[in-house]
């Protein structure tokens, strides 16, 4: 048996079933929830929130081996994702991934061996398949309990602190969406800003909130460590949506992640900050592209070379084909769907317009 699991799975068998079944402990949890979790035996953050609620008629799960930890995958990654890292490193308290359940328990096993506390969360679903996001999702369907049995579409909960993981865990079983942020780190005006904007985004943008923190934060000059625009193609510092490009307490908390990452995996560090201290032309559902090697005009416009500019994967087909040809006329029919969003490494003092000022390809 890997690290924690009998105490992981202890936890949470015991938590799980006297949240259930007792109800004066249901009603402390609604007053006092820290003291509430800890007659369950966990050490519960200082938290603000109150009425955390047990959805006792729907709960349903499976807290076996197979279910908690998949044992029967073996295999380890030979490179951990940034989050599992920050979480190695002390920087992140937990780490929460998402993707099909063997990469999860593929990654779990390195988690472990990397001194990680870790198991794999309480629901399986299907997702949708999402225009312009290649295998990224950011809706879910169908949600069940999950048995461990499958591949099927999971999330993963990593920290070196075990009570966090079974509080991460006991957040996604019950949808305590708040207090799950706060166990992630996430600053507290931007998971109230995510609350506000999920159901637009869900309506219009398939659960992409990026184009609301795009729209209301702007185009100027951002510091490249908040750029959760290339995400998609796995690429990120911050594993949250900034309430804006300018939130000083993003920028403080990316600022720390780029520190650990610079001690613990140098070129990692280096490589992360090559690809993302870019503009990144964001075209919503159409696409979105990193414009390497692109330079600001004194007219506000952006020139760069198209041919090395290329969208990520699953963008539109006809934006995709402008950007590797370097055709500026098909580039400008988008317009003003397209937007650039600048994280480029420049000067503090340039001055954007607000009017978008449109795109100059030379090839």
């Amino acid at each position: 048996m890997s690290r924690g699991w009998k105490s992981i799975q202890t936890l949470l068998v015991t938590s799980v079933q006297r949240l259930a079944t007792e109800q004066k402990l249901q009603r402390l949890l609604e007053q006092d929830p820290q003291q509430a979790l800890r007659q369950c035996g966990l050490s519960a953050l200082q938290t603000k929130l109150k009425d955390l609620r047990v959805p006792v008629n729907q709960i349903s799960v499976w807290l076996d081996d197979n279910a908690l930890f998949m044992p029967h995958v073996n295999s380890e990654v030979s490179n951990l994702p940034i989050p599992a890292i920050l979480a190695a490193s002390g920087a992140k308290p937990l780490a929460l991934l998402h993707g099909p359940a063997r990469d999860l328990a593929a990654i779990l096993r390195s988690c472990e061996s990397a001194g990680l506390f870790g198991c794999l969360g309480p629901q399986e679903y299907q997702v949708y398949s999402e225009s312009g996001r290649g295998s990224y999702h950011n809706l879910v369907q169908d949600q069940i309990p999950s048995r461990g049995m499958s591949n099927a579409w999971r999330t993963l909960l990593v920290s070196v602190d075990l009570d966090r993981v079974v509080l991460g865990y006991l957040a996604l079983l019950c949808s305590w969406d708040s207090y799950l942020g706060e166990l992630l780190g996430y600053p507290d005006c931007c998971a109230k800003a995510f609350a506000k904007r999920w159901p637009e985004a869900v309506a219009k943008y398939e659960g992409d909130v990026a184009t609301q923190v795009v729209e209301d934060s702007g185009q100027g000059h951002w510091d490249w460590r908040l750029n959760i625009l290339l995400r998609y193609s796995g690429c990120e510092m911050i594993q949250h949506f900034p309430c804006s490009f300018s939130c000083k307490k993003s920028i403080k908390l990316a600022k720390k992640y780029e520190l650990s990452l610079t001690q613990y995996a140098p070129q990692l560090a280096a490589e992360q900050k090559k690809k993302l201290a870019v503009p990144v032309l964001y075209a919503g559902k159409l696409g979105i592209a990193p414009l390497v090697e692109a330079e600001l005009q004194s007219d506000n416009s952006w020139q760069w070379n198209g041919v090395k500019t290329q969208a990520l994967p699953g963008a539109d087909k006809s934006l995709k084909q402008a950007l590797r040809q370097g055709d500026s006329k098909k580039i400008k029919k988008f317009i003003p769907k397209i937007k650039i969003v600048d994280f480029s490494i420049t000067s503090k003092n340039n001055k954007y317009s607000k009017k978008y000022k449109g795109v100059t390809c030379v090839s």
